[in-house]
Order: C-alpha cells, then structure tokens, then sequence
C-alpha cells in the first residue's frame, strides 16, 4: 500500500471567517452603492423625489457609512473589526474614497434643493454602477478564498 502526500496549502478556519466577513461587508457596501445608483438613475429619468423615498434613505445610512469608513486612523481594534475598513479602502482606490463620500451627498444636497441636473445624475449613477460592482467582484473573491478553505482528505 502506498500513501500519497499532497503538498496543498490548508488555511484554518479562522481564515475562512475572515473571508466570509471581507465577502458580507462587500455585498452591503455593494448594495449602498447600487442603491445609489439607481436614485441617481430614477431621478435622472424624472422621477419625484418623494416617490423614492426608501432609496434617499438607504443613500443617506451609505453616507453615514462612508463618513466611518473614511476615518483616516480607525481606532485599533481586532483584524475582525477592521475588515470594513480594508474593504473599502481597497475597493475605492481607484474610486477616491474622499470623491465617493462627496458624490453621495452631492446628490443628496441636489435631492433636498431639488436641483436635479440629468446629466450630472447620469454620471453619477455610472460611478456608483461601477462602484458597486467593484464592491461584489470584491465580494466574490473573498468568497472564492473561503470555499478554497475546506480541508481536503
């Protein structure tokens, strides 16, 4: 009987927790950003404000998110606690963080003053489209590394 060592690198399940972490921050960010979006694209296309309401609001908790995640010194914590902030820090780095956080309360300054440009509304929903995209493909990897966790046998 011959036995068969496979050299295959195994990360403990510690590791998987954290990807699946780093995979549901994504997703939630991911979301913010596309909700964002299709204010943008609504408002864009005519729609009253007052019929998106849930929209403006979900907008307005992803600024509230933003602001926390922009801190430029989060408090130290555990790495678990800091997932949210390495997420996006590494999700916006094409996509200033700094100009997100301004892009969503352009637009929710826009929606309250009702001075809805279609054009500027247009270019914003591209932004958060690609944003949040950016955001699950983030979302993906994280949950390909997790399901590559498993032991093997």
């Amino acid at each position: 009987m011959t036995a068969v060592v496979e050299n295959q690198p195994i990360l403990g399940t510690g590791q998987q927790i954290e990807y699946v972490h780093q995979a549901e921050t994504a997703a939630l960010l991911s979301g913010f950003a596309s909700n964002a979006a299709s204010l943008c694209h609504a408002l864009s296309r005519g729609v009253k404000p007052e019929d998106l309401q849930l929209l403006i609001e979900r907008t307005e908790a992803f600024s509230k998110v933003i602001v926390q995640l922009d801190m430029s010194e989060p408090r130290p914590r555990t790495y678990s606690d800091l997932i949210p902030f390495q997420v996006w820090r590494e999700s916006t780095d094409s996509h200033d963080s700094g100009e997100t956080g301004g892009k969503v309360n352009e637009i929710l300054g826009a929606v309250k003053g009702r001075e809805l440009d279609g054009d500027k509304l247009d270019e914003a929903a591209r932004y958060f489209r690609t944003l949040a995209a950016k955001l699950a493909e983030r979302g993906q990897t994280s949950l390909f590394l997790a399901a590559q966790d498993s032991p093997r046998s």
